[in-house]
């Protein structure tokens, strides 16, 4: 039986952090908490799993709306205001692309349109890329 979208996706990402320490995280003592946490080269940081089937048919349309719920929006913010990395990994199945946005944008990604996401993404290494 093929895997489901979201087990190809987690298994897609998993091989991009197959260098570290990578935890599935799962906490419902506090709503908010990104999906993934992640140890590579010694650069810690956390990441929130999004995805989609499709593309919007238009291009002016946001791509993940609704998607990021606001406890997570505020999680993000918080743990940038705080100096830590945070990432969200948006997923369009049907193009097989993923977006590798910085958290301090989660409070714009449920209303970023396909050219903006493109133009915010960052490369994979980059989330553990030291500064």
């Amino acid at each position: 039986m093929p895997a489901n979208p979201e087990s190809r996706f987690w298994k897609r990402l998993k091989k991009l952090f197959e260098r570290g320490h990578i935890v599935r995280v799962e906490n419902p003592a506090n709503p908010g908490t990104p999906d993934v946490n992640a140890c590579i080269g010694g650069v810690e940081f956390w990441s929130e799993q999004k995805q989609v089937p499709q593309l919007p048919k238009l291009s002016g349309t946001p791509v993940f709306t609704g998607c990021l719920k606001p406890e997570q929006e505020l999680w993000h913010v918080l743990r940038n205001r705080a100096g830590g990395r945070t990432f969200i990994c948006g997923y369009v199945q049907e193009t097989d692309e993923i977006f590798v946005i910085p958290g301090n944008l989660a409070p714009e990604f449920n209303s970023m349109t396909i050219q903006q996401l493109r133009d915010a993404t960052l490369k994979v290494e980059d989330m553990w890329k030291r500064s």
